[in-house]
């Protein structure tokens, strides 16, 4: 497959306006390495070199959920715990156990 048919079909994967002739070179030393390396088609070792950075953005899209996830659950404790720290100190005020008023 020539460098060019490799941007028509990365431009068509990837959905947007296509690559810098910088990026679709990287990309092309990309394939010709693996396929040299593993001894298989230029066809097939795009395809890998597709799918591996397919589950490299898995993985991230993945991380990315749990860090948002873990950021909305720590948000959502504090505001309980502020909540808990108010009805706390409202109740001891009511009782008249408040801090002592400074001189």
């Amino acid at each position: 497959m020539s460098p060019a048919a490799a941007s028509a079909n990365f431009r068509y994967l990837i959905g947007h306006q296509g690559l810098s002739k910088r990026e679709m070179h990287a990309l092309h030393v990309e394939v010709t390495a693996m396929q040299d390396r593993l001894g298989i088609s230029y066809k097939d070792a795009a395809h890998r070199l597709y799918m591996a950075k397919i589950e490299k953005l898995k993985v991230l899209n993945h991380a990315h959920k749990v860090h948002t996830d873990a950021r909305e659950w720590a948000d959502e404790s504090l505001i309980e715990l502020e909540d808990l720290i108010n009805h706390i100190d409202h109740t001891t005020l009511e009782r008249g156990e408040g801090p002592s008023k400074l001189p």
